[in-house]
C-alpha cells in the first residue's frame, strides 16, 4: 500500500513538473510564404512589410518566414498545390493561375477592369488607398 502511495506521489509531481516546464515555453507559430517575384519586386517589398506588422501586431508570437524568387518551386501552380497538401500555408499567385483552381477568381481577372471610369479616377482612388505604404 505504501508503495503505491509513492508511485502515484511521484507520478502526480511528474506530471505537474512537465506541465509547467511546458506553460514557460513561448511558442512561435511560423507561416511559410512562397512566391516567384523577385525580392526586389514592389510586390514583395509588401509581403515583407506584411511579415513585419504581423509579427509586432502579435507581440511576437507569429511569423511569416518568406521564401522569394522561386526558391520552393518553380511556378505559381506548383505553390497552390503546396498549399492543397499543407506544406505551405501562404502564397502569392496571379489570378490567372488561380483561376485554374478556382473558376469564381476570373473576376479579379477579367471583371475589375470595367470598375474605374477612367485612369485618373483609378489613380486618384489608389493614391489616397496606399499614401500611407
Amino acid at each position: 500500500m505504501k508503495n503505491i502511495k509513492y508511485i502515484i506521489m511521484v507520478l502526480s509531481l511528474s506530471v505537474l513538473i512537465i506541465l509547467f516546464a511546458r506553460s514557460g515555453k513561448k511558442t512561435i507559430k511560423v507561416l511559410k510564404l512562397a512566391h516567384v517575384l523577385d525580392a526586389s519586386h514592389p510586390v514583395s517589398k509588401g509581403i515583407v512589410r506584411l511579415a513585419e506588422t504581423l509579427h509586432n501586431v502579435s507581440g511576437g508570437q507569429m511569423r511569416i518566414d518568406i521564401y522569394p524568387a522561386g526558391q520552393l518551386g518553380s511556378s505559381e501552380r506548383e505553390y497552390i498545390e503546396s498549399l492543397q497538401i499543407g506544406s505551405l500555408e501562404l502564397t502569392k499567385v496571379s489570378s490567372a493561375v488561380l483561376e485554374n483552381f478556382v473558376p469564381s477568381a476570373a473576376v479579379f481577372q477579367h471583371a475589375l477592369c470595367f470598375l474605374f471610369r477612367s485612369a485618373p479616377m483609378e489613380c486618384a482612388i489608389y493614391g489616397k488607398w496606399f499614401s500611407g505604404w
